[in-house]
């Protein structure tokens, strides 16, 4: 199969990306304050959202495919009906959001600002606010959040930061259960592993665009076996 021709393009730099669970759909966000959905068969443009007034900075979609939500800085979170393009839920975001995702069942959703994770209820008007990473140097700089992911069951979430952690927090209670050292660098991202057997990692050391990078899996009780070093910079 040869590359997808895509029908319509952002005016500006794209920041974030994501499929759907059955690969059949690709949204993305942009600079230019849109959302846009795209097919994956023939590179169509599907949906697009105007509603965020400055850079949408992140999207996911639920497990279902079809909602999908959006994380601008503008301040706000939106969640998206992509059967009838309609808006139905609007919330405050996190200072500068960098990552969403869904809870398996889509009943919750978490944002990554610079130093705290949103937990939102879909269900109710509801905001819980996480920190579970510390800020560098004595709280002078943000611990700047870049990764956001649930446990395969939806019971734990993870999430990578630039206090070098990457920190596994339980869901309902909303406490830090695991701090995963990444060697004092800066995680970009962080994932659970199939089957929820492990964790990796990207991490850069703090020389800003001149780091390099590095890759850290750890396995379910939290012990490192794999630290390999990466010949390209992770940054993002």
């Amino acid at each position: 199969r040869g590359p997808i021709r895509f029908t319509a393009v952002h005016s500006n730099i794209v920041f974030g990306i994501a499929l759907d669970a059955a690969r059949t759909k690709m949204a993305t966000a942009s600079h230019d304050s849109r959302v846009r959905v795209w097919s994956l068969s023939d590179g169509k443009l599907l949906r697009e959202f105007t509603d965020h007034r400055s850079a949408v900075r992140a999207v996911a979609f639920d497990d279902s495919g079809r909602q999908l939500a959006s994380a601008s800085t503008d301040g706000t979170v939106c969640v998206w009906d992509l059967r009838t393009g309609r808006r139905i839920h609007r919330f405050v975001a996190p200072q500068g959001p960098t990552a969403l995702a869904f809870r398996p069942g889509g009943t919750e959703l978490y944002c990554v600002g610079v130093h705290e994770l949103a937990a939102f209820d879909l269900g109710e008007p509801d905001r819980r606010v996480l920190r579970p990473h510390r800020s560098r140097e004595q709280g002078n700089e943000f611990p700047y959040i870049y990764a956001t992911r649930y446990s395969p069951g939806g019971r734990r979430i993870l999430s990578g930061g630039w206090d070098g952690f990457v920190t596994i927090t339980d869901v309902k209670s909303g406490t830090a259960i695991h701090r995963l050292a990444a060697g004092g660098r800066r995680v970009f991202d962080a994932a659970f592993l199939p089957g929820g057997k492990g964790i990796v990692a990207l991490s850069a050391d703090n020389r800003a665009l001149s780091g390099e990078g590095w890759i850290d899996i750890w396995d379910a009780e939290g012990t490192r076996v794999v630290r390999a070093h990466a010949p390209h910079h992770l940054y993002r």
